[in-house]
């Protein structure tokens, strides 16, 4: 079966998302229980972007994750982590287009180290 992703539901990378807590004692970040986006599609994608606060960061992958993972409220600014087959990468961008009656299509994350 192919979805809305374009990817077989049993293939691709291994992706999970982590949502950011806080730091702890030592300034450590902490991070929450990782989810398992699949299917996810991966797309290597090098570019500079200018978040809200005026901070530059790069972007090397844009991720496709279903609509039905819960990503509302996160955005540049969250800290959230993405793990692509093992390899830790932050969240930066958070781009969620919608169906006419309001639920997400899916997700596109833009992330870098």
């Amino acid at each position: 079966m192919v979805s809305l992703l374009g990817l077989l539901a049993t293939g691709g990378p291994t992706v999970t998302l982590a949502p950011y807590l806080g730091d702890d004692g030592e300034a450590r970040p902490t991070y929450g229980a990782a989810v398992l986006a699949s299917p996810a599609r991966v797309s290597p994608h090098s570019r500079q972007m200018q978040l809200p606060g005026g901070k530059v960061v790069t972007l090397s992958h844009v991720v496709s994750v279903p609509g039905d993972i819960d990503l509302a409220g996160r955005g540049p600014e969250s800290g959230d982590r993405c793990t692509i087959d093992g390899v830790l990468l932050r969240v930066w961008t958070v781009d969620t287009p919608v169906w006419l009656d309001g639920t997400p299509m899916h997700h596109k994350l833009g992330v870098g180290a």
